[in-house]
């Protein structure tokens, strides 16, 4: 009777099993290196697309990216396409709920949605650092002033500047005179913050004749044939909660401005990089590339144990872009020193 030598078998067996085992070990030891690494949330208020969040994210990933061996997971509450009471309430359950399952160890909070709805629930939490950015309300309105476990950046549009563009001799064709100003608004979170604080700036020798926050693109609407009549410029600030005629959404935003570009003859400046990109004449505008770079320092400094000393935990932007399309101020017949139009060319900020 003939009998079989095993060895061969039982090779051919290890040779399979050695391998998987392997494998097996080595997803294990990676899933457990991935699960130890400390986690970062990154809260937007608003969405993907909007030009604001699209390039605060590039200043983020510039400090961030490398620098760090963390988790990161990005959420947006979506609160400018979607910003009635109910929409907000339900976006802020859904990442208070991620929160509580996640449990990240950086909750970075971007824009005044963010902190209204989630940062401030999360104050002097054990375990837990709270950085915001692109706030526009004061820190201490959400208590954060008083919190152990936040720091971050406000943003403050700098009217000094504005001031000073509309001041340049000779600009839309006719000699240096004060000038009526007519300013425009949505009715988001902070709009109120931006508001007064344009209302209080001495804008001498100019004018401020209006300043308007409104609710619909209706009332929009009749507010920039108002403004028509009673003003020499536009400066309009936020226009992306604008409600439609069924107060059921906003009205997309491209839309308002294209409406108002077409209706109103009037030199008009934003302050943000937005206006610009969706069709208008100038920005003097917020840097989003310097908030997400601080938040993402910030972020850096907790993931590293770092205590910031109270005075450093609170800052405030120092960056300004200018950002202008060609078009449009030949059209409104504006003229800019050439610093203006080199400054825009130079940093890729000079529209067609």
């Amino acid at each position: 009777m003939a009998f079989s030598n095993p060895v061969p078998a039982l090779l051919r067996g290890a040779a399979v099993a050695f391998p998987l085992t392997f494998m097996l070990l080595l997803v294990a030891t990676l899933a457990s290196s991935h699960s130890q690494k400390p986690r970062v949330l990154l809260l937007h208020s608003y969405y993907p697309d909007y030009q604001w969040v699209r390039d605060l994210n590039i200043g983020w990933q510039r400090r961030f990216d490398g620098h760090a061996k963390a988790n990161v997971k990005v959420h947006y509450l979506d609160t400018k396409r979607f910003p009635s009471a109910s929409s907000k309430a339900k976006a802020a359950q859904q990442a208070l709920h991620l929160i509580g399952s996640w449990k990240p160890d950086v909750v970075v909070a971007i824009d005044d949605d963010a902190q209204a709805l989630v940062g401030k629930r999360l104050l002097n939490q054990p375990g837990l650092s709270l950085i915001y950015a692109g706030v526009q309300n004061t820190p201490a309105s959400y208590n954060y002033t008083t919190a152990h476990n936040v720091s971050g950046i406000s943003e403050a549009i700098n009217l000094t500047a504005v001031r000073d563009a509309l001041s340049v001799p000779h600009q839309h064709n006719q000699p240096t005179v004060p000038l009526r100003i007519a300013h425009l608004s949505d009715q988001s979170t902070y709009s109120g913050s931006v508001s007064a604080a344009i209302r209080r700036f001495d804008w001498s020798p100019h004018r401020l004749v209006s300043s308007q926050q409104l609710s619909s693109f209706e009332n929009w609407q009749q507010a920039v044939l108002q403004a028509n009549r009673q003003a020499d410029v536009l400066l309009i600030t936020n226009y992306h909660t604008l409600l439609n005629a069924k107060r059921s959404s906003s009205v997309p935003s491209r839309h308002v401005l294209q409406w108002t570009l077409r209706h109103s003859p009037l030199p008009m400046l934003g302050t943000w990089g937005f206006f610009v990109d969706e069709g208008g004449m100038l920005a003097l505008a917020v840097s989003p590339f310097e908030q997400g770079e601080t938040a993402a320092t910030l972020a850096l400094a907790a993931l590293r144990g770092e205590v910031i000393p109270p005075d450093r935990r609170h800052l405030i932007n120092r960056e300004m872009l200018v950002m202008l399309r060609a078009s449009e101020l030949r059209r409104r017949g504006w003229q800019l020193p050439e610093i203006y139009r080199s400054y825009a060319r130079a940093t890729g900020n000079a529209r067609p």
